[in-house]
C-alpha cells in the first residue's frame, strides 16, 4: 500500500471521528438548552379557585396522574373543580386549588417537579395521589435503580442517537448477511400464526353458517341463521331455543347456533349452561375443543368489558389450557395486568404454572414458557418498582414536612395493589392523613357508573372523589372557616 493510500484513509478516519465528535457535542448542547429552557408546566391542566375572601389565599396543589388530571372528562368535571364547588359551597372562601396533575406521571417525574412546583405555587398544602402507573410507565426507574456514575454514564452514552445510528446500522448489515446466508426465515423465526388457532376455526365454523343462511332453505338449521342475519336476533333466539328442546337430529348444530345467539344477547349464564350441555357426553373432539376454547374466550372478553376482571382472568386462563399457542389469548391477559395494576405477577405466575400442573402437556408449547418466565421476571421488576415508589414518595413527603406544607395522601378508587400498599406504608410513617376512595368506590353500584372500563373515573367518581377529600380536609382542619389575617 503506497504512502499515499495511507495517508488518504488517514485523512478520513480524522474527518469521521471529527464530525461524529462534532454530532455528540451538538446532541448534547441541544438536550443542555432543552433543559433550561423547557417548561413542564404548559401540560397542567391548572384548574384553579381564586380565593373570594379578603385575606390571601391558601393554595392546595393536586399532584399526580390521570386520576388528579381527569383522564377522560372535561376540566368542569375533574375532582379538583367539584372540590372547588364545594368549598364554595361551604363558604371556605379563603383557599383555592389548582389541578397540576399529568396524565402518566409517574413518582420518579413528580419528585423531579415538586420542587419547582412548590416555588412556583407556594402551597398551603399538597394533594397526592401518584404511584399506579410505575408499572407501566418505568421512565426514570433506571435512574433510580442504578445510581452509580459508571451506570448513569453508560445508559447516556448508549442513549446518544449517534451511537443508536452506529448500532442500527451494525444491526442492518449483519441482518443483510445473515438473511443472505440462511434466508430469510432466519431472521423471522418459524412462528406460530401458519396454524389457525381453536377460537378461529369455531369462528369459521360460524362465518360459514352465516354466509349459507337461506330463509327459504328446507334446512332448519340454515332457516335460524338467516333470521339472525336479517337481524331478527330474537326471532332467531327463539326458535332455536323450539328446535333445539324438540330434541332435533341437528342438535349439535342448533346447541353452537344456540350458544352464539345468547353470547350476542348478553347471556353469559346461558352460554356457560351450553357449554356444559355439549361437553357432557363429548371433551375429546376436536369440534367440541374448538367450540369450547371459542366461548371460553368470548367470556373473559365479555366480564372484561363489563369491568369484572377477575373473571375474566379465570376464562382467559381456562382458554390458554386448551390452546397455549395462541399468542392473542396471552395479550388480552397481559392488557388487564398491565392496564389495571390491581394484581401482583406472582398471582398470575401462580395460575398459569397451575394449568402445567393440571396438564402437563401445556409445558410444551414456547408460548406458554415465555409467558410463565415473564411473569417469574416480572415479579423482580415489580419489587424494583415498589421499593422505587417508597423512595419517591419517602423523599417527597420529607420534603413537604421541612416546608412546612400540609401533605394529604390518597388511595387510589381501584384496587392498585402495590401503589396502594406503598402508599399506605408512607401515610404511617410520616402520620399523614390518607384519603381512602378504595373503600369508598368498593360499595359503589354500579360500577360503570363511577369508573370507566379502563378504572378511570367518570364525572360521578371524582364527585365522589372530591367529597372524600373535602372530608379529610375538615376532619383534619387543613380547612378553617377562620379567616387568613
Amino acid at each position: 500500500m503506497t504512502k499515499r493510500k495511507l495517508a488518504l484513509r488517514y485523512k478520513l478516519l480524522i474527518s469521521l471521528i471529527s464530525l461524529l465528535f462534532s454530532l455528540t457535542a451538538l446532541e448534547l448542547g441541544l438536550a443542555a438548552v432543552g433543559r433550561i429552557y423547557y417548561s413542564p408546566d404548559e401540560v397542567y391542566r391548572d384548574d384553579e379557585l381564586e380565593a373570594t375572601g379578603n385575606g390571601p389565599a391558601k393554595t392546595l396543589v393536586a399532584v399526580g396522574d390521570s386520576f388528579t388530571h381527569g383522564g377522560l372528562v372535561a376540566g368542569d368535571a375533574t375532582y379538583t373543580h367539584f372540590l372547588r364547588q364545594i368549598l364554595r359551597e361551604q363558604q371556605y372562601t379563603d383557599y383555592r386549588v389548582k389541578n397540576l396533575g399529568i396524565c402518566e406521571l409517574n413518582s420518579g417525574e413528580l419528585l423531579k417537579r415538586i420542587p419547582r412546583i412548590i416555588d412556583r405555587n407556594q402551597p398551603y398544602a399538597i394533594l397526592l395521589l401518584v404511584g399506579a402507573t410505575n408499572r407501566f410507565n418505568p421512565w426514570d426507574y433506571e435512574a433510580y435503580a442504578n445510581k452509580d456514575f459508571v451506570s448513569t454514564l453508560k445508559k447516556n452514552f448508549f442513549n446518544l442517537r449517534v451511537v443508536k445510528m452506529a448500532r442500527f446500522i451494525g444491526l442492518a448489515l449483519t441482518a443483510n448477511r445473515d438473511m443472505d446466508r440462511n434466508g430469510l426465515l432466519s431472521l423471522i423465526g418459524p412462528g406460530d400464526r401458519s396454524r389457525n388457532t381453536r377460537h378461529d376455526l369455531h369462528l369459521e365454523y360460524l362465518e360459514e353458517r352465516q354466509e349459507e343462511a337461506d330463509i327459504n332453505s328446507p334446512d332448519e338449521v340454515a332457516r335460524v341463521w338467516a333470521l339472525y342475519k336479517e337481524g331478527r336476533k330474537a326471532e332467531a333466539l327463539h326458535r332455536a331455543e323450539k328446535l333445539f328442546t324438540g330434541r332435533s337430529p341437528r342438535g349439535r348444530e342448533l346447541l353452537f347456533a344456540l350458544t352464539y345467539f345468547y353470547l350476542k344477547n348478553d347471556r353469559p349464564d346461558k352460554v356457560q349452561e351450553m357449554i356444559a350441555l355439549a361437553t357432557k357426553n363429548d371433551r375429546e373432539s376436536e369440534e367440541i375443543l374448538n367450540f369450547m376454547t371459542f366461548y371460553r374466550f368470548e367470556l373473559a372478553r365479555w366480564h372484561r368489558e363489563h369491568l369484572q376482571y377477575d373473571e375474566a382472568i379465570d376464562w382467559y386462563l381456562k382458554a390458554i389450557a386448551l390452546d397455549p399457542d395462541a399468542d392473542y389469548f396471552f395479550f388480552e391477559l397481559n392488557k388487564i395486568f398491565d392496564l389495571q395494576s390491581r394484581y401482583t405477577s406472582k398471582m398470575l405466575y401462580d395460575k398459569l404454572a397451575a394449568l402445567a400442573d393440571e396438564n402437563p402437556d401445556i409445558a410444551l408449547s414456547r408460548m406458554y414458557q415465555n409467558h410463565l418466565k415473564l411473569y417469574r421476571d416480572k415479579q423482580k421488576w415489580e419489587d424494583g418498582i415498589g421499593d422505587w415508589l417508597r423512595h419517591d414518595l419517602d423523599a417527597i413527603a420529607a420534603l413537604c414536612r421541612q416546608r412546612g406544607i400540609k401533605l394529604i395522601i390518597q388511595k387510589y378508587p381501584v384496587s392498585y395493589p402495590l401503589a396502594n400498599s406503598v402508599i399506605e406504608e408512607i401515610a404511617r410513617k410520616y402520620d399523614l392523613p390518607v384519603v381512602d376512595h378504595l373503600t369508598r368506590f368498593r360499595d359503589l353500584e354500579p360500577k360503570k357508573d363511577y369508573l370507566y372500563d379502563d378504572d378511570h373515573c367518570t364525572p360521578a367518581g371524582h364527585r365522589i372523589m372530591a367529597e372524600n377529600i373535602y372530608k379529610t380536609l375538615v376532619k383534619t382542619q387543613t380547612v378553617t372557616h377562620e379567616k387568613t389575617n
